[in-house]
């Protein structure tokens, strides 16, 4: 008898670890913060695939069939959420909507809100604070990790600050402008070469490639899943190297650690 309670319970716990709230996010960067709440013991359903944008992506079926096991989907504030968001509430009706980046400052309607390790730690808390409320017998789990990166991201803002603090240079150059909240949190002045999500005009690469050669701007910062045929010509004018960084990419301390360390090797 004694025996097969302790197999009810080990089975109960054993079922209980993967009991875990289902989630699913809009883009790459929020499933790392997830990760680090969650650890291992949940899969994060990420609706952008890797190389797409942000501004283009329309939802497929195999999208809608995923948000149907979905208990809980965190929005950060990429274009494609305001669009498609009641076709996305319509697949399950029981899906909660959570702002990922609930208590982060924000700039204007910038979205790019991930690229700062600073609002990192406050997305990381939404993500501990609201899954602790979903699954209160996982609390001390979510909140063991959100001290763990917690920490780590304090350490990687101080790494950088450190790196960047012999860098003369403050102006930063990218085709799309998804550095605001990265530029603001180090000091750094952020010039973008496209305009409220349109390609820019004659008149206005002019004025940057004016500007860039002032500075003495030696590089450009592009994204793969946007158009490079303006940054490429803006380089040529201003012989400027051309700097593949994904802003969209999974690990968010790496994609920092990447742009710090290109604009410390252009100055």
């Amino acid at each position: 008898m004694l025996f097969m309670m302790k197999i009810i319970l080990f089975l109960a716990f054993a079922l209980h670890l993967f009991a875990s709230p289902k989630i699913a996010v809009s883009i790459a960067p929020e499933a790392w913060i997830v990760s680090k709440i969650v650890g291992d013991k949940n899969e994060t359903f990420v609706l952008l695939p890797p190389d797409a944008s942000p501004e283009s992506y329309r939802p497929k079926p195999k999208d809608l069939l995923a948000l149907k096991k979905a208990e809980i989907y965190f929005t950060i504030g990429v274009p494609f959420e305001k669009r498609w968001k009641r076709r996305l509430a319509s697949a399950n009706e029981k899906l909660e909507f959570v702002d990922i980046g609930e208590g982060v400052k924000r700039i204007g309607d910038d979205p790019h809100i991930w690229l700062s390790p600073e609002n990192l730690k406050i997305m990381a808390h939404t993500v501990m604070r609201r899954l602790s409320q979903r699954d209160p017998a996982s609390k001390d789990r979510y909140e063991k990790n959100y001290k763990t990166v917690s920490v780590a991201l304090d350490q990687l803002k101080a790494k950088l600050q450190k790196q960047l603090e012999n860098v003369t240079n403050k102006a930063l150059l990218t085709f799309h402008p998804s550095f605001g909240y990265f530029a603001k949190a180090f000091g750094l002045e952020q010039i973008a070469i496209e305009r409220e999500g349109h390609e820019p005009s004659i008149k206005y690469q002019i004025a940057v490639i004016k500007r860039a050669r002032e500075m003495g701007i030696k590089q450009i910062i592009i994204s793969p899943s946007f158009s490079q045929k303006e940054a490429r010509f803006i380089a040529q004018k201003i012989g400027a190297k051309i700097v593949v960084i994904d802003h969209l990419g999974f690990d968010v301390p790496q994609t920092l650690t990447r742009l710090v360390e290109s604009l410390a090797k252009a100055d």
